[in-house]
C-alpha cells in the first residue's frame, strides 16, 4: 500500500491546484482539532509536518473490496492496483479455475491483458476449457513438461 500511497502523492504534486487544496484543507483540518484542546489542561499540537502518504495510511486508504463482492471484482480491484502502482512481477493465483466460472476467467484474462499485468495460474487439476488469451503448460509428477 505505501507504493499507492507515494503515487498518490506524487499526483497531487503534479497539479497545483489540487495541491494548494489538499494542503489548506489539511491545515485547516489541523487547527480544528488544536482547537478542541483548547479548554483542556495540556498544550497539544502535531508533532510533524502533515503528509499525504501518511494520512492516507492514518485512514485506511486503500482500493475498494469487500467480502460480499463476488470474487471476480475484488480479483480486477487487484489487478488494477498492480497496474496503478507499477508492480511489475507476476500475479500468481492458485486454483482460481475452481472458483472462477469461464466467463469470470475470460473476464481476468481480458483485464490482466488490458492493463499488461502478468498473471500466472497454478491450478491442481487438468482443466480442458480452452480460453481466450490462456497458453497452458502442464507439467506433470516428474517434472516433465507436455
Amino acid at each position: 500500500m505505501s507504493k499507492l500511497y507515494q503515487h498518490i502523492a506524487l499526483q497531487v504534486e503534479l497539479d497545483s491546484k489540487k495541491y494548494e487544496l489538499v494542503n489548506e484543507l489539511a491545515r485547516r483540518l489541523s487547527e480544528e482539532l488544536e482547537h478542541v484542546t483548547d479548554g483542556m489542561w495540556g498544550d497539544y499540537s502535531f508533532a510533524g509536518e502533515w503528509a499525504i502518504g501518511a494520512y492516507c495510511k492514518a485512514m485506511s486508504f486503500s482500493p475498494v473490496t469487500d467480502d460480499s463482492y463476488p470474487l471476480i471484482e475484488n480479483c480486477i480491484a487487484l489487478l488494477g492496483l498492480c497496474a496503478d502502482i507499477g508492480f511489475e512481477c507476476p500475479i500468481v493465483m492458485v486454483n482460481a479455475k475452481s472458483f472462477l466460472e469461464t466467463e469470470e476467467l475470460e473476464e481476468l484474462f481480458e483485464q490482466a491483458f488490458f492493463l499488461d499485468s502478468k498473471l500466472l495460474l497454478l491450478e491442481s487439476w487438468k482443466d480442458s476449457r480452452v480460453l481466450t488469451r490462456e497458453e497452458k503448460t502442464i507439467v506433470d509428477l516428474h517434472f516433465l513438461v507436455e
